[in-house]
């Protein structure tokens, strides 16, 4: 028994792991190279291959100019005519390309996955502002 509440163990443990994001991403890596937890994670994989085919195709399915995009860039990349760059942000190696329209597929900005994921988040809450803001208008009209 710790004798906290929930809210306040989560709360030290996530103040815990801001200030120690050294040590703990050093356990965590250690922790995921320990033999069964890469055998479990291979296991898993490979039982759920053909959910993750699935979940594939239908986002394709739904979004075909980002598939369009995706595929352009990674026949330019093969072809040499697109040359994969570091991330913009914190110069990292390990880069994804980032559309900020999908109309011209070649003009992308690369970025670490997680500086892309940061963009997507600012940008989504962008647009929630932005949808919330139409809401208020048409509820005050």
């Amino acid at each position: 028994m710790l004798n906290y509440c929930k809210d306040c163990v989560k709360t030290r443990v996530h103040d815990y792991r801001i200030k120690n994001i050294e040590r703990v991403r050093e356990y965590d890596r250690k922790r995921g190279a320990l033999q069964h937890r890469r055998e479990y994670g291979a296991e898993y994989r490979r039982q759920n291959r053909e959910q993750h085919v699935k979940t594939s195709i239908r986002w394709a399915a739904r979004n075909p100019e980002k598939r369009k995009a995706h595929v352009a860039v990674q026949r330019a990349l093969k072809a040499g005519k697109l040359e994969r760059k570091v991330c913009e942000v914190c110069a990292a190696q390990k880069v994804e390309a980032h559309h900020a329209d999908y109309t011209q597929p070649l003009q992308v900005v690369w970025l670490c996955s997680k500086h892309h994921a940061e963009l997507h988040k600012h940008e989504r809450n962008k647009q929630r502002k932005q949808h919330d803001n139409t809401l208020r208008v048409k509820r005050t009209a």
